[in-house]
């Protein structure tokens, strides 16, 4: 769990964790993800993780999400790509 009071910058660090965004200040700030962290989650208002998924149960969205141990959407997020420079 992450606790924290309301501004301090949690959703930030988890969008962050999960590949959902990356530092403003990328040139100054490093951050390191070990290739063993499993980190996921489902937004509070989670409507751009499951609009392709509506049809679907929540069960059956965590199995595609989760299916061979990666999660798909993290995957996908563009903070999670690697670029040309690196």
């Amino acid at each position: 769990a992450i606790l924290g009071a309301n501004g301090a910058g949690k959703t930030t660090l988890v969008k962050m964790m999960v590949g959902d965004t990356v530092p403003s200040n990328l040139g100054e700030c490093k951050y390191f993800i070990h290739h063993n962290l499993r980190v996921a989650y489902v937004a509070q208002h989670s409507f751009h993780h499951v609009e392709q998924h509506l049809d679907s149960s929540p069960a059956a969205y965590i199995q595609w999400r989760f299916k061979d141990a990666y999660d798909k959407e993290k995957l996908e997020s563009a903070g999670f790509k690697i670029s040309d420079e690196e």
